[in-house]
């Protein structure tokens, strides 16, 4: 069954625009590959972070709708986990909100 969920990326910062906008539609295809939909609900721009992550003090946050079957998401959270060009994300039900 698909449920809805909210993601929320934090990209390093000091990644250059077209690599911004490369990195939109390469999570968008893995969660399509596993059966969800993804679309951009909040560009929140670059933001200073609480406590530095891997050596950075600012972040790149981007907020994503995302619906996906909940037995997939694992598979989508083991795959963020690996992507280089983000520091943090966070997945949460919007049901949980």
């Amino acid at each position: 069954m698909q449920t809805d969920y909210e993601l929320m990326v934090v990209l390093k910062p000091l990644l250059m625009e077209d690599i911004k906008d490369k990195i939109i539609p390469k999570i968008s295809k893995e969660v399509k590959k596993l059966g969800g939909t993804l679309e951009l609900k909040d560009n929140m721009g670059k933001r200073i972070l609480a406590y530095p992550i891997k050596g950075y003090k600012e972040g790149y946050y981007l907020v994503y709708k995302l619906t996906i079957d909940s037995d997939k998401i694992n598979e989508l959270n083991n795959w963020l986990k690996i992507y280089d060009a983000l520091l943090r994300h966070l997945i949460i039900r919007e049901d949980q909100l």
